[in-house]
């Protein structure tokens, strides 16, 4: 892996990453972050995404807020990484009738590990090596027995049978394994996340292979303790209630700051990025409560 140094992705938790308004190399570094791996898929609100290798989909908005840049200067830096061939830009309409920008690294393989097992990939001679060797090498376990593993264990808990055969089943576990985690972290995700949503009826449905050992979620998902339930019963009916209208929200606000009491910092992360809807998180007040939130926490923390 000569060709490569390795970065874990919870780099972004670092307290630095964030600190000072991104440069546009540190901007087009984080692009490379937020890509996905590999096909995948992402939830927002209501609407599930298909992603490709090398796509993410985030609104303006999201990048101003992440980079702490204007909208135009957003618009300006992607404008120019699509006229130097660094990327490409497509529009979806979701189920919901909601335009969403894909944005499609167009030179990812060059900078990420390939994928291991996928005839179509057509990289350096190192790379492949790098691959194969990812491949046979996981804890002195071939990745198959690994995986394999990983999915009964998983199906013993739910009930369910999620093939260790299917290719993105496997793809997704081995890049986790080719990050340095263990059979043993898998298993640990599979029990919290089990128990914590096995009886909550709006997440039991993400107990599956795409969003448990997705590279966005994982780490964690590991590192979480094993809380109630996200969201209060009394919060559940308020949440799926008539008073949200397209035009109110003042109200949908309410709700959400209903929804982050007695949260953890995880369940809080989860319930902005999951549980509510695009048209919810690029709202102002909904932002600033969940900073609100988020800050207040860390005070706690600072004085404990």
């Amino acid at each position: 892996m000569k060709d490569y140094f390795i970065i874990k992705r919870k780099i972004v938790s670092d307290s630095l990453y964030f600190l000072e308004r991104f440069s546009k190399h540190s901007a087009w570094l984080d692009m490379i972050y937020l890509a996905n791996w590999d096909t995948g898929e992402v939830k927002q609100g209501l609407d599930i995404i298909i992603l490709k290798r090398g796509e993410f989909c985030h609104s303006e908005n999201y990048l101003c807020k992440r980079w702490k840049w204007s909208k135009g200067k957003v618009r300006r830096f992607l404008n120019w990484c699509i006229k130097d061939e660094r990327l490409t830009i497509r529009q979806i309409v979701t189920r919901s009738s909601q335009r969403r920008n894909v944005i499609q690294l167009v030179n990812y393989n060059k900078h990420q590990f390939p994928i291991p097992d996928n005839d179509n990939w057509d990289d350096n001679k190192d790379d492949k090596q790098d691959s194969k060797e990812t491949k046979n090498k996981t804890n002195n376990k071939p990745n198959k027995d690994v995986i394999s593993e990983v999915l009964n264990d998983l199906n013993k808990l739910t009930g369910k049978n999620f093939k260790s055969s299917t290719k993105d089943y496997q793809r997704t576990i081995s890049a986790r394994l080719s990050e340095g985690y263990s059979l043993e972290d898998f298993k640990k995700v599979n029990e919290l996340k089990y128990n914590e949503w096995k009886n909550d009826t709006k997440f039991s449905k993400f107990l599956r292979p795409a969003t448990l050992y997705c590279a966005k979620h994982f780490d964690s998902y590991l590192n979480s303790d094993n809380p109630q339930s996200l969201q209060e019963d009394s919060f559940q009916d308020l949440y799926n209630s008539d008073l949200i209208r397209k035009d109110s929200m003042k109200t949908a606000r309410k709700i959400f700051r209903v929804g982050l009491i007695d949260l953890t910092p995880e369940k809080a992360r989860i319930y902005y990025e999951e549980s509510i809807s695009q048209t919810w998180r690029d709202d102002d007040g909904i932002k600033n409560a969940y900073n609100e939130y988020l800050n207040l926490h860390d005070n706690k923390e600072a004085n404990i």
